[in-house]
């Protein structure tokens, strides 16, 4: 991660890509484990590791849990994510992006038999200083798959990227 510093309120693209562009989205099961672990660990004080939590398939009220960050938008690749994320708390996107990647690595370290880094190094981020921006953001984020040649329209063929209600 580079050193500047997070500001609580502001939104930044932060993106992340595997270890020498090892493919680790293979399947829809692998694309819609790290979409829930993205939901789940958007939280401040989770209740156990997402595995524990999805096995014992516990209910939360999602009016009663404080956010470390608010997710603008989202595109899970093939080799690499990118999230547009605004901070509530402090320290709150550092929190969620090591909850997230370190949650992902363990599933697929274990899934796939395989030990050692699953991501080149730590997250980048970069802050978002207009609307202008903004928009340009989350138009890149999600015409990523399409760009990328996976799909020929991003809402019906690849779901797996998310706007939030």
């Amino acid at each position: 991660m580079d050193s500047q510093r997070v500001v609580t309120g502001e939104i930044y693209h932060v993106y992340n890509k595997s270890i020498a562009e090892y493919i680790i989205f293979n399947n829809d099961l692998e694309y819609s484990r790290m979409a829930e672990v993205i939901e789940y660990y958007r939280i401040e004080k989770p209740f156990a590791s997402f595995s524990r939590f999805k096995e014992r398939n516990i209910q939360v009220k999602k009016n009663d849990i404080k956010k470390l960050v608010q997710i603008v938008c989202y595109c899970i690749m093939p080799t690499h994510i990118h999230l547009a994320l605004k901070q509530l708390e402090d320290k709150g996107i550092s929190i969620f992006m090591s909850n997230i990647l370190n949650s992902y690595s363990r599933y697929f370290n274990i899934k796939h038999n395989r030990k050692g880094p699953l991501w080149e190094s730590g997250f980048k981020k970069v802050l978002i200083e207009s609307d202008e921006q903004l928009l340009h953001l989350t138009r890149y984020v999600h015409l990523n798959p399409v760009t990328a040649y996976i799909v020929n329209k991003p809402d019906v063929e690849f779901p797996h990227f998310l706007t939030p209600a």
